[in-house]
């Protein structure tokens, strides 16, 4: 009799620490699986899926300085990679995809004004596509006549 209440106690210990135990290891993460995922987007200049990465690293440990160091410098290089992809786009007069890259850019990094005057350059590009005037040549109605002569003085 006393053995099967050993038994019983020992099968339900084992039960609950088998059932509790994934449970311990996804609740305590240190974010080295994702620190190793971004390293390698950061060496392929993959910046938006290392941004991805170390954000999860940093959610599981925001403590860690290297892995805020990574995520933040991941952040400024993808906001770098879509205003470039941007600026390529306009030259093509791609300029609905221009708007997207530079968009994103500044979702990246807000603090990118150049991004933000991007994105309402080519707002005004596109409508003047779409309203059938040329996007090259600089319209302003209200300018006053720009023959300028010079004087000499002296």
């Amino acid at each position: 009799m006393k053995n099967s209440i050993y038994v019983r106690f020992s099968l339900s210990a084992l039960l609950m620490i088998s059932l509790l135990s994934p449970l311990s290891v996804l609740a305590v993460g240190d974010g080295k699986k994702y620190f190793k995922e971004g390293m390698k987007a950061e060496y392929a200049e993959k910046w938006d899926t290392a941004v991805e990465h170390f954000a999860m690293a940093v959610a599981e440990d925001p403590r860690n300085p290297e892995y805020r160091l990574h995520y933040t410098r991941a952040l400024f290089n993808a906001s770098q990679m879509f205003m470039k992809l941007g600026t390529s786009q306009a030259a093509n007069k791609d300029y609905a995809g221009a708007y997207l890259s530079f968009r994103k850019a500044y979702g990246y990094d807000p603090v990118n004004e150049l991004a933000k005057a991007e994105m309402a350059r080519m707002v005004r590009l596109q409508q003047a596509v779409l309203d059938g005037a040329n996007p090259d040549e600089k319209q302003n109605k209200n300018a006053p006549d720009t023959d300028v002569k010079l004087v000499k003085t002296g």
